[in-house]
């Protein structure tokens, strides 16, 4: 900086995206911003713009969009006829075809009868612009390593485990797959991975075991619906089975349905006691649970003892006429979705 410029630090974006035409080329302005206030010798006091331009003639890759950097005075607004004024002035430096960075310091607007012009670069003020350049360039292209080490260190990871499991022989791949089965069932949980809310209703969403195949049991949009004069609790709820924990999730593929608890399942799974989470997996993981998506099944029920009971139909008034209009207006919604989607 020369001793007689100072800068004063006033970012402010100006002007997102502007166009400026004229016969031969379309030049657009990418973003534009207020820099810095800057005082010269003279104590003329001018404001520091920088814009990011680019020609539409070719493909706009925003990284490597010009710097433009041009000096207003103090209470100037950008017009269009200043852009115009930016746009001609960087067509007749930008000489070079080569599709880099480049920065350009117009210097300070300048007028004479009723013609503007760009002249009088201060040396100082075009070192300042250059610095900022530079800074702005190392963030962008930090940014870009950074990104690119990211997806090749996330590439090199798939590729390890790739040829890892190519070198697995198939039978060493189905006993570690066997052997991760058993372990699941020998220590059989459900996990509160979620809540959400949707009409004041809260909908939980559980990562459990399957006891009977060893797989993952998703439990999925579990609700508490209501509770008897008993005391039991009805839920619906979506569950499938996957095979791993993080093998994508495929909602249209899960199986809906009801069932009764005699305490909250939030609670069970809260507290973990290990013959209450068997009891209820015991219920989910029946493999006639996994028969029918197109319909809202009741799956059955643990009473206060205990114990599941496998029925058609609730034997308790109340809930089991909760479970025809639940069933009722599943089998509307889904004839509705399919009339939807023939349209």
């Amino acid at each position: 900086m020369g001793l007689f410029d100072r800068f004063k630090k006033e970012t402010k974006e100006v002007n997102r995206t502007a166009e400026v035409e004229n016969d031969d080329s379309k030049i657009i302005i990418l973003s534009m911003e207020l820099k810095n206030k800057v005082k010269h010798r003279n104590n003329v006091v001018t404001n520091l713009y920088m814009a990011r331009v680019a020609s539409s003639e070719h493909a706009i890759i925003i990284d490597n969009a010009d710097y433009v950097s041009f000096e207003l005075p103090e209470g100037q607004k950008v017009d269009n006829k200043i852009l115009q004024l930016v746009k001609q002035r960087y067509s007749r430096e930008n000489t070079n075809d080569i599709a880099t960075r480049k920065s350009y310091y117009l210097g300070q607007l300048q007028q004479m009868g009723q013609e503007l012009y760009f002249g009088n670069k201060s040396n100082a003020v075009n070192e300042i612009v250059e610095k900022m350049v530079n800074e702005d360039i190392s963030k962008v292209d930090e940014y870009n390593e950074r990104k690119y080490q990211e997806k090749r260190e996330a590439q090199e990871k798939i590729d390890r485990e790739k040829a890892f499991r190519e070198e697995m022989s198939a039978k060493q791949y189905l006993e570690s797959e066997r052997q991760e089965r058993e372990n699941r069932k020998n220590n059989p949980e459900i996990k509160n991975i979620g809540r959400y809310v949707v009409d004041g209703r809260s909908r939980f969403q559980y990562d459990a075991v399957n006891i009977n195949s060893g797989e993952i049991l998703r439990i999925r949009n579990t609700s508490k619906i209501c509770k008897d004069q008993e005391g039991t609790y009805l839920y619906t709820a979506q569950i499938s089975n996957t095979a791993h924990e993080h093998d994508a999730e495929i909602f249209g593929a899960s199986y809906p349905v009801c069932f009764e608890l005699y305490r909250r399942l939030e609670d069970i799974v809260e507290l973990q006691d290990k013959g209450e989470i068997l009891k209820v997996l015991e219920l989910l993981s029946d493999p006639k649970n996994f028969q029918d998506r197109n319909k809202l099944a009741y799956i059955g029920q643990i009473d206060k003892n205990g114990q599941i009971n496998r029925r058609e139909m609730s034997n308790s008034p109340a809930l089991a006429g909760k479970i025809k209009e639940l069933q009722q207006n599943f089998e509307m919604n889904k004839q509705k979705s399919e009339q939807e989607w023939q349209q």
